[in-house]
This record gives C-alpha cells, structure tokens and sequence, in this order.
C-alpha cells in the first residue's frame, strides 16, 4: 500500500553570456523519477569532465537493480533513512571517489571537481543527496522552500553571523565551497528525505541561475508556467537578460496528482458553530482521486449547547481512518474560497480544523 504519483519533468542547460564552454550536467531518469545536476569546475574541459562522471555515476548506480542488495556503505548514513535515500548517498560517494580516482590518473584534470544535487521521488517519498552550492527547491502553496544547504564559505559565515545575506550576495568569495566532489577520497554527503503532495514543484539548479535571480522571481515564474521545460527557459533566460555570467542550468518536477492506493475511509462529520444555528452546509472532503461528498449538514450552535461561544469560529471534526501510515485530506467548505490541508498519520486520528465564521453563509 503507498501513493502513486505522478511525476511532469523538464530541464535545460545554457553556456550563459561569458563562458566558453558548459560545465553544467543533468539528467533526468524518467522511468526512476531520478533527477540530477551536476556543476563541474577546474577550468578547460576538467569541469565537463568532472560533473559528465559524477551524473554518469549516481545515474548508472541507481539504474543498477543487482547493486541495492550489495551496497557497500560509504560514508556516515544516518540508519533512520529509507534504503533509497541510503543508496542515493552512496552513489554521491561513489561520484565522489570516481572523479577523485580520475584527477590522481591523469594529471591534466589535477584540480578539477563539480557540485552533485540529486533527488528521487519514490511515491510521495523524496530523497535528496546533496554537496556543493547547487540546489534543490520545493515550490508548495506558493511558498519556495530551499531543500538543500549551500557548502560554500559565504553561506556558512551567514549562518555563523559573519555576514548578512546582503553582505554574501555581493562578496567576492561566493565561489570558494567548503565541500565538493573529487577534492578528496572522502567526502560529507547531506542526505535527507521529504513527503511529497499533488501539486508540489521540485526545482534542481545551478548557482548560475540562483546569483542573478531573485527567490521570489524563481516561486513566481514556477507559479505561472505550469510547462517545466518552458519554466526552466524563462528562468534562464531571466538570468541570461542580466548578463549571465556563468553556466546555467534549472531542472524542473512538478506532482501531477497522486492515487492513493491504500484505503482511507471518512467515517464521522461534526460541525459547530459558535454563535449562529440551524444553516446548513455542504462538505466534500477528497482523499487522493476519492471524493466524499456530504451534504445539508445541519450547523449546530452555542445556543444547543455545542462549542464554546467566545470565538466566531466553525469547527469541523472528522474521525479519519487511514490503513497507511501516511495520507493527504484537503477539506473543501461550499462557502469558503480557500482549501485547508492536514496530514494524517497512524491508524486512527480525529481531526480538527478551525475556518473564520465570516466566510460561512446561510443557505437560502
């Protein structure tokens, strides 16, 4: 039992304005629901040749159905993750250890390394592996979450206080990373996991896009392009328009909808209201693609002696069972413009949710 979902992708890669060649690398694995970026460095074609090894690496690694029984385990893996996210940290090991082992071989890629941000969507389970200063985004509600913590020397001084944010966007040093690929045998890899909802946007990119445009800009053209190729091209083109001094790349997801494949059930509706009595209402509540639909629900007031009467409040209770471990309800009220969400976890749980009475109307 779980969550279906299903998964709209783009992407797309530029030279930018001033750079001669592209070191920027992605790959979208479709049939995995797998993305990856990778941002090279080192100068000539060492940066194309380290970040081209590590999407290569983490690709080949997550295809490779006989490697997730036999994982040799690189690194510090946290053992609360899922055995995907786990393996998603070692292929960045492993991409890590490929292009460190290649620079030792060949001595005209001394130097050379590249950025790795990688996510896989496995139902509404989303795995990050992450090193470097490329990031990864979740668009949600309007709302633009970073997912991922730049390595670089300016974010860390902003999160020890050193410099403001202001302060970092304008210093000269925005290119020195604390941690990147094939700078060492080992390296820390940031592996996490999220939950993933219908209508959620993912966004991967380089640091060529996030240091010419604005968070509030990226949140805005996701909003409005639903396409994700032709949303990752006006962002780039945005970054190109001010003078796009490095490589750019955006990477675009977005949750179509989800099936839930589990059973859920609604098996109870109350409503109160504080102050008012005896108008009715109608409730669809949707679990996944299944609508329960109830209607002329009579509205019970403090004057029958229901719900406390200092706050002019409806108050909605659902006694929600859920055979997973995990679902998504968004409760719909026929005179309210907005729709509330809450998570469900466990077996069993009642559910309460408060909407402002003034958006309540009686029915004729």
């Amino acid at each position: 039992m779980g969550v279906r979902v299903r998964i709209a992708s783009g992407g797309v890669t530029d030279l930018g304005r001033v750079r001669t060649n592209n070191e920027d690398c992605f790959k979208i694995v479709e049939p995995l629901n797998l993305f990856v970026l990778s941002d090279g460095m080192g100068g000539e074609a060492h940066g194309e040749i380290a970040s081209a090894l590590a999407v290569e690496t983490v690709v080949k690694h997550c295809l490779d159905a006989k490697a997730a029984s036999g994982d040799e385990i690189l690194g510090e893996v946290d053992p609360h993750l899922s055995e995907r996210t786990k393996r998603l940290s070692i292929a960045v090991h492993l991409a890590n250890r490929n292009i460190f082992k290649s620079a030792e071989e060949n001595p005209e890629q001394h130097g050379m390394g590249a950025t790795l941000t990688a996510v896989w969507i496995d139902g509404e389970k989303l795995s990050v592996a992450h090193v470097g200063d490329s990031r990864a985004y979740l668009l949600r509600g309007g709302d633009l979450l970073q997912l991922t913590r730049d390595h670089s020397l300016v974010a860390e001084q902003v999160r020890r206080g050193i410099l403001t944010a202001a302060e970092a966007e304008e210093s000269e040093m925005q290119s020195v990373l604390l941690r990147a690929l094939g700078a060492q045998q080992e390296i820390e890899v940031d592996a996490e996991e999220h939950t993933l909802f219908p209508r959620d946007v993912l966004m991967l990119c380089s640091d060529g896009l996030t240091r010419m445009v604005t968070e509030p800009e990226i949140a805005g053209t996701l909003q409005a392009e639903p396409d994700p190729t032709r949303a990752a091209e006006k962002l780039v083109g945005l970054a190109n328009e001010r003078g796009g001094p490095d490589n750019i790349t955006v990477v675009q997801g977005g949750a179509l909808d989800a099936e839930i494949i589990h059973k859920c059930s609604v098996e109870a509706v109350e409503v109160f209201h504080d102050h008012a009595a005896g108008f009715k209402i109608d409730l669809r509540v949707i679990i996944g693609h299944r609508e329960v639909v109830h209607r002329d629900i009579v509205v019970r007031g403090a004057a029958d002696g229901y719900g406390p009467a200092a706050n002019r409040n409806l108050l909605y209770n659902f006694v929600v069972k859920h055979e997973a471990e995990l679902g998504h309800l968004n409760f719909l009220q026929r005179y309210h413009s907005s729709l509330n969400s809450c998570v469900v976890r466990g077996a069993t749980r009642r559910t309460n949710l408060w909407i402002p009475c003034r958006a309540a109307r009686s029915l004729p």
